[in-house]
């Protein structure tokens, strides 16, 4: 955005005229960028409806219940964006396989964190979460305090495929083995077996799953710095030759950016991050 110290740059230097029409460039192209992004949010309005595409089975992100209810994290977001859009919430289940085979919905909620693979498919917001990886170690490696000392041979570090954890363990680790599995009920069934030393995993997560595992720890520090965002998947991008046409979606991230921004301001927002993981806990 041009403030009015540049403008009054542009003026002297250029001429009046030449400002002049400078400013109603920007003008038009913030004119055309508004309507293109009300398409979406008024297909959304019309339909009364926003279908937002969420990973369950990752509590507590989302989840089902003892009530058969979806519940969780992510879930009390699109419940606060429906009520801001005053339009009914329609949860359409994802698998992390769907994640990458272009979901049926507007927008996406998942535990995957921002990262470069993902660009490719996905549009992201400004973080509404933001989190890191770190380990839990097994019952017999409670001595270990520090992420260095379980990188030696023979050990072995477990980590689930396309996550960000796999990525970080990678990096981190260049003695120990890393073992890859399919999802978190195999990383957890090597650790029960001792198959594994450790798992490296969410931070919020990791936590999660040693209360109900208090045999286990969760080393201090994070491995990493995650963000959490509202993900659009990438619709068809139009070239003419000489401007790619962006799609909707991209304009609408400035909307959707405000929500996060405002929620995220607002005590609402604390009150849902102390329900799902303590007062106790740093504020993200």
């Amino acid at each position: 955005m041009i403030n009015i110290e540049t403008f009054f740059r542009i003026y002297f230097l250029a001429g009046r005229k030449t400002c002049i029409l400078i400013f109603m460039a920007i003008v038009c192209s913030c004119v055309s960028i508004f309507c293109q992004a009300q398409d979406m949010i008024s297909d959304i309005l019309t339909n009364n409806e926003i279908r937002v595409g969420i990973t369950l089975n990752c509590p507590p992100f989302a989840f089902t219940d003892e009530e058969g209810k979806i519940s969780g994290f992510n879930v009390d977001i699109a419940n606060e964006l429906a009520d801001m859009l005053n339009v009914k919430l329609k949860i359409v289940e994802i698998s992390p396989e769907e994640l990458l085979e272009s979901p049926d919905c507007d927008i996406l909620l998942s535990n995957l964190p921002r990262t470069l693979e993902l660009q490719s498919l996905f549009r992201f917001s400004e973080p509404y979460f933001q989190s890191g990886q770190s380990i839990i170690v097994s019952e017999k490696n409670l001595s270990i305090n520090e992420y260095e000392e379980l990188d030696t041979y023979g050990k072995r570090i477990v980590v689930v495929d396309g996550t960000a954890g796999k990525q970080v363990a990678n990096k981190k680790f260049k003695k120990a083995s890393i073992e890859i599995v399919r999802n978190e009920d195999e990383a957890l069934s090597m650790l029960l077996k001792e198959r594994a030393d450790a798992f490296v995993y969410d931070r919020y997560l990791a936590e999660y799953i040693c209360l109900s595992h208090p045999e286990w720890k969760v080393l201090s520090g994070q491995l990493s710095h995650d963000f959490y965002c509202i993900l659009f998947p990438r619709k068809s991008e139009v070239s003419t030759g000489t401007q790619d046409l962006k799609s909707e979606e991209w304009y609408c991230l400035p909307w959707f950016n405000a929500f996060i921004l405002e929620l995220k301001l607002s005590k609402r927002y604390v009150e849902i991050f102390n329900r799902w993981f303590g007062p106790d806990k740093a504020l993200r």
